[in-house]
Order: structure tokens, then sequence, then C-alpha cells
């Protein structure tokens, strides 16, 4: 199914789902985007600027994990905390079926998890281009962390020492450091961790997961730096 504008003209987009052709046809309405004075980032309402600018605040977040004392400012944050350190849903209920993408050897217990892979990591169209070097991604708010790479912009600003940090993700790790708070924990062994990500990495080493692949030779490795140091043959 593909989307046609108002004014008759077909877009290129199409989705076999009609929650994402809604989803997409709103990004057509001509909407004035709201920008935040301190770090320039825009928002279409109102309210996703309010959630943004308790991050600046330093405000409590809002949304609680029942099983831990994790704390999130977005309900989709506490969503992938759930799937990641308590198999369940954002209902409570455990995520059993083990997921596998068609692709790879890349494995999930999350749905979220095995779609945000599989475009991520498999989906040939990717339209937002880097201006600076050939990075291109399927996500325009990738492109825009990408592009920090470049510009070297930390607009998050830690309240406890004034640490500068170039996304809100990586301002969150660096709050940890002061907390000494590591909430991401291994069900298998009870290994904790400040960053998911670290989590994810040593996972792959208990599922024996390698999920980053040489196009050139074939190489699979854990983490995708370790493809510029791979073993040479």
């Amino acid at each position: 199914v593909k989307y046609m504008h108002a004014s008759g003209q077909l877009c290129d987009y199409s989705s076999p789902l009609h929650s994402s052709l809604v989803k997409h046809a709103a990004s057509h309405i001509t909407k004035e985007c709201i920008t935040c004075a301190i770090c320039s980032k825009k928002f279409k309402t109102r309210a996703t600027i309010k959630t943004h600018l308790r991050v600046h605040r330093g405000e409590e977040v809002m949304y609680k994990c029942e099983s831990c004392p994790v704390m999130y400012s977005q309900k989709f944050n506490l969503i992938k905390h759930l799937a990641s350190k308590h198999q369940c849903d954002a209902d409570g209920r455990p995520l059993t079926q083990s997921l596998s993408c068609p692709y790879c050897a890349f494995t999930t217990l999350a749905d979220y998890k095995l779609k945000a892979h599989i475009v991520r990591r498999h989906t040939v169209d990717k339209p937002f281009k880097c201006n600076h070097c050939t990075y291109a991604t399927t996500e325009k708010t990738a492109l825009a962390k990408h592009i920090r790479t470049h510009t070297k912009e930390r607009p998050y600003v830690c309240e406890t020492c004034g640490f500068h940090a170039p996304t809100l993700s990586s301002l969150w790790r660096h709050r940890r450091s002061h907390t000494g708070e590591k909430p991401f924990e291994c069900e298998q062994c009870g290994q904790q961790y400040a960053d998911s990500k670290r989590l994810r990495d040593h996972m792959y080493k208990h599922n024996n997961v390698k999920p980053f692949m040489c196009h050139m030779c074939g190489y699979t490795c854990r983490r995708k730096d370790n493809l510029q140091v791979k073993p040479k043959k």
C-alpha cells in the first residue's frame, strides 16, 4: 500500500501495515517544529519537548520498573528494559519465544528488538545520508547523532560535574559513574553493567552469537568495532 497526498501526488513510501501508513501520513502534515533553546533539538509536540526539558533540568524521571529501582524519562526505554532485564512486556507477560533474524544469526526474545535489528542491519534503502562522509541510515535520529561526531557538539550537560555529552543516552551512562548504579544484570551469571550495550555484548558470549560479519571474507565477531581489528588471513 502506498500513501497518496491530498493533492493527488503519490508518495514513494509503502507498507503492508495500515498503522505504519497512518504514522507516515502524519509526517506530510506541515507543522512548525518546537526547538529546544538549550540544545536546538526539534520536537513536533509540546508534550515531547516537556519530557525532553526534564533531562536538562535534571528532574526525576517518570517511568519506573516495578521489579527493580530503575526509572526512565521515556516509556519506550522502560519497555526495552523490561524485555532485556526481566524478559517480559509492558504488561508483565513473560517473553518466552526466541525470535531469529532471517538474514543472520541474531536472536532475541523481544519483537521490537528483532524489527529494529532488521531495519538497521539489513535494510538496503538508507535515505538519511551524512554530508560529511559516506554514512547512511534508516533513522533520522541516528543521523543527527552521527553528525555530532563531526561537529563535536555536546549539548547534554551533567548537573553534578558539568560534563558535556553528545547524546542523551551517553549522559545517562555518565551519571551512573557518579551513582555507581549498574541496572543491567545478566540473568545467567549475575554480571552487572552500567550500560545496556555492554550487557548485550556479554549475552552474545553466553549464546555464542556473532552478529557482525565482514562482507569481504566472512569473518564474524560480537562487536562492530572488532571488524576493524580482525585477524589477518
